[in-house]
């Protein structure tokens, strides 16, 4: 059973074998024990989520806006589709999941099929007739 002095929190006293590792002063911190998973809400440096000892980390910051960085592979889903407005820099390759066709390179697969097309067609002569001639006598 659970009893309301499970969840009381007394700032500022804490035994010295526990202490924790990495302590920021100047922000509000929510924390593993042991410190490898981090919620920081800072009053200038914005909100940061590190998990796993920095190995992931989400940042909102009012200068510089919001970052994510992992040392795995990110993924995102959404059941509505997923829109970007601005820049885009990638450094890296683009890998289409669901092929060509449907994807974000329609527009230089189809251009492409265009192109080919009419080079072949321009390649491609057609059979000549025989020439007939007519005379008047």
């Amino acid at each position: 059973m659970a009893d309301i002095s499970d969840a009381v929190y007394i700032p500022g006293i804490r035994s010295t074998p526990r202490k924790l590792p990495k302590f920021n002063p100047d922000a509000h911190e929510m924390r593993s024990d042991d410190g490898k998973h981090v919620v920081s809400l800072h009053p200038q440096k914005g909100v940061t989520v590190s998990v796993d000892d920095g190995k992931h980390t989400l940042a909102f910051d009012k200068d510089t806006g919001i970052s994510m960085k992992s040392g795995m592979a990110i993924a995102m889903e959404s059941s509505k589709g997923f829109a970007l407005k601005g820049d885009l820099n990638v450094k890296g390759k683009v890998s289409p999941s669901g092929g060509l066709f449907g994807s974000v390179f329609q527009g230089m697969a189809g251009g492409a099929m265009v192109l080919l097309v009419a080079l072949l067609a321009s390649q491609v002569r057609a059979i000549p007739e025989p020439v007939q001639r007519a005379a008047y006598t």
